[in-house]
C-alpha cells in the first residue's frame, strides 16, 4: 500500500513537473516576443531620433547661413553708407545716373526676354 502511494506521489509529481516546464516554457516565449517587440520597438525610436536630429540641423544650418547672409547685407549696406558719405556730390550723381542706367538695361533685357518668350 505504501508503495502504492509513493507511486502515485511520484506519478503526482512527475505531472505537475511536467505542468511546470510546459508554463516555463509558454512564460519564455511569451518574454523573448516581448523582448523582440520592445527591440523593434526601440530600433524605431533610434530611427524616429536620428530623423529629428538631422531636421534639426538642417534647419539650424538654414538659420546659420541666413543670419551669414544679413550679416553680409548689413556690412555691405554700412560699406555703402559710409562710401556714399564721404563722396562728392559730383561723384553722388554720377553713380545715381550709372544706376539708374543699369536699371533702364535691365528692364530692356526683361522686355526683350518677354517679347522673345511670346
Amino acid at each position: 500500500l505504501f508503495m502504492k502511494e509513493l507511486e502515485k506521489f511520484k506519478a503526482m509529481l512527475e505531472k505537475e513537473k511536467e505542468q511546470r516546464i510546459m508554463e516555463m516554457e509558454a512564460r519564455k516565449k511569451e518574454l523573448i516576443g516581448l523582448s523582440e517587440d520592445y527591440s523593434q520597438r526601440m530600433r524605431e525610436l533610434d530611427e524616429k531620433a536620428e530623423k529629428i536630429v538631422a531636421d534639426a540641423d538642417k534647419r539650424i544650418k538654414g538659420r546659420e547661413e541666413k543670419l551669414k547672409k544679413q550679416q553680409q547685407l548689413m556690412l555691405a549696406e554700412q560699406e555703402a553708407s559710409l562710401e556714399l558719405k564721404t563722396m562728392s556730390d559730383q561723384q553722388k550723381n554720377r553713380l545715381l545716373e550709372q544706376h539708374k542706367q543699369n536699371l533702364e538695361n535691365l528692364n530692356k533685357r526683361m522686355e526683350q526676354e518677354r517679347q522673345r518668350q511670346s
